[in-house]
């Protein structure tokens, strides 16, 4: 009996990258990574960075030559911004009503703004949305 043999090369992917199901993405490194699996959320470390996301918000996750997404939500308070993407209609409601809230698509184009609240219509494409300190990536399908 002959056996064919195969060749397989492994190509370098650096990062492994996470997409919510409201479409923002995280990247963290792939070298050292551990994922572990507990009371229905997904915690991925590696080194000093620490990713943990709920299964249920879990849209897809993977590798990437490059680092993607936005690192970090941002330096703000997490709680200070509360937004979603309904198919294609984003609403964003900051805590403090002072808070400006801008939507910039793909090129840096400011598409939107608000003070307080911002809602806008989006066509398919990827956004960036600054509002309390933080920056989120925001996908359109």
């Amino acid at each position: 009996m002959c056996l064919p043999a195969f060749a397989a090369q492994a190509q370098d992917y650096g990062y492994l990258t996470f997409r919510t199901a409201n479409g923002t993405e995280q990247g963290i490194a792939a070298a050292g990574l551990k994922i572990t699996f507990a009371d229905g959320k997904m915690l991925a470390t590696a080194g000093t960075e620490t990713l943990n996301i709920a299964l249920a918000d879990l849209a897809a996750m993977y590798f990437a030559p490059e680092r993607t997404g936005i690192d970090k939500v941002g330096a703000g308070d997490a709680a200070a911004l509360d937004w979603h993407l309904d198919e294609r209609s984003l609403h964003a409601a900051a805590a403090d009503d002072d808070t400006m809230i801008r939507l910039y698509d793909a090129s840096g184009k400011a598409v939107a703004s608000g003070r307080g609240a911002l809602s806008a219509k989006l066509a398919k494409g990827i956004y960036v949305m600054k509002a309390a300190g933080q920056t989120i990536k925001v996908l359109a399908r």
